[in-house]
């Protein structure tokens, strides 16, 4: 696994922030948290509706349940055939316990399988975890499958540009070991580096805004003005509360806050704290009445932890972290350098737009109002950080942003004004083509 720690810029001068990311075999799902959330129905028809062919709800769904082994068995909506395990979690903490039923004495209700009719309501959080260990997709589709011969991975390798022959891509250049390597393009190339280094990828093939190509001196294969732009992030944010008994909270048994045993339990026998996704609940949540799909989402320790760079710490305490779900905020990925070693420079533009500042004041206001339900009033003293004080929908706002760049935050980006280039694709618009392509392991 490669660790890459980039600087982004923010509007104003030398303001720069640490993002810090992970690139492995299997992506995210041998990183993340193991959170296992297919997402609103919604979203992906109203990806049809923009003329993304095969992307609708249903036509996806077959899929969803052909990659998964659901510990609830196969149903209409739910796999139990696939690789990839996935549980619920336990939630037998007693802090999550009463997350659960503050979501009923809120209204909200208890979702069963958010990943079946409906996403709203609190639940227990799924995670792709079976017999204890992580089912990445490196571990489902490779390491536990039989070896084929018709695919080939190179490790510690890097792209550093796609060749076309006029505005067809023909081979993919690769450094592998400080060596060059052109592999040849028969068929297709899939551009799947990202968020960040795939815009990164195209504009240093040439693929791009032509202004800003020629000012690095790099050839211009395509003018494509939107490479790049649209970039896109669930902003997220924590809340912290202390609690009451801290024998009810799991920082002493969590992995890292209780020093060797949770990880010799797991070593020994698979069971044990070392065995969660250590999220167990969490909460789908619209903001309003009005709004067609939920866009407010909340995930819970039953800890206070700190991930920083360098340091872990976990503390007695109960944690919160709320998440905006279609932001309107956009920023931009561009070149720092034609040196393709070179991390590329990114904005955020965080809560720019007027709809993401106010749907983080409701957020927060949401999360605080389950956390006044009698279930958790029993279980908590209060709220604890710099967000406290805000009571106001000013103040709220700019605590949500001051606290947005200090969290750990999904990357997410699509952008629906991509011209196809023949010869190379954007996953999102060429995963389709995969359903006739045979699952190949190694």
């Amino acid at each position: 696994m490669e660790i890459f720690r980039y600087a982004r810029d923010e509007e104003g001068p030398g303001r720069r922030r640490l993002s810090t990311l992970r690139q492995g075999v299997g992506g995210s799902s041998s990183i993340g948290r193991m959170n296992w959330t297919r997402g609103n129905r919604k979203d992906y028809d109203s990806w049809a509706s923009y003329g993304v062919q095969g992307w609708s709800y249903d036509e996806v769904l077959p899929f969803f349940k052909m990659s998964e082994t659901f510990e609830g068995g196969d149903n209409r909506f739910r796999g139990g055939q696939g690789p990839i395990q996935v549980e619920r979690s336990k939630a037998d903490n007693p802090l999550f316990q009463a997350f659960l039923a503050a979501g009923v004495e809120a209204g909200h209700g208890v979702n069963h399988d958010h990943n079946a009719a409906y996403l709203s309501g609190v639940h227990r959080i799924q995670h792709n975890i079976g017999n204890g260990r992580r089912m990445s997709a490196s571990f489902a589709y490779l390491h536990n499958r039989p070896v084929r011969p018709n695919l080939d991975v190179l490790l510690n390798a890097r792209v550093v540009r796609v060749i076309f022959q006029g505005h067809r891509c023909v081979a993919v250049e690769v450094v592998k070991n400080r060596t060059r390597i052109t592999i040849p393009v028969h068929q297709e190339a899939i551009c799947c580096a990202g968020a960040l280094v795939s815009p990164q990828l195209l504009m240093l093939s040439g693929v791009g805004h032509a202004d800003h190509l020629r000012q690095l001196d790099i050839p211009v294969v395509s003018h494509l003005p939107a490479v790049g732009q649209g970039l896109s992030d669930h902003i997220c944010f924590c809340v912290e509360y202390e609690v009451k008994d801290s024998r009810e909270s799991a920082a002493q048994t969590l992995p890292f806050g209780g020093g060797l045993t949770p990880g010799l339990e797991w070593l020994l026998s698979r069971r044990g704290p070392g065995t969660s996704g250590l999220f167990e609940v969490g909460a789908v949540l619209s903001s309003d009445q009005t709004v067609s799909r939920p866009d407010v989402q909340i995930e819970c320790l039953a800890a206070r932890s700190s991930f920083g760079a360098g340091e872990i710490s976990i503390a007695p305490g109960f944690q919160c972290f709320v998440s905006l779900q279609r932001p309107t905020s956009t920023g931009l990925v561009w070149l720092s350098s034609a040196d393709p070693f070179a991390p590329p420079a990114f904005r955020f533009n965080y809560l720019r737009t007027e709809h993401d500042r106010k749907l983080a004041v409701v957020a927060l206001r949401q999360l605080r109002d389950l956390m006044n339900q009698p279930s958790m009033v029993t279980k908590l003293k209060g709220e604890v950080g710099e967000q406290v004080a805000c009571r106001t929908d000013k103040t709220s706002t700019s605590s949500v942003g001051a606290k947005v760049g200090r969290e750990s935050i999904r990357i997410a980006s699509a952008d629906r004004k991509m011209r196809y280039q023949p010869g190379i694709g954007t996953l999102c618009d060429d995963l389709r083509r995969a359903r006739s392509f045979k699952k190949s392991n190694h």
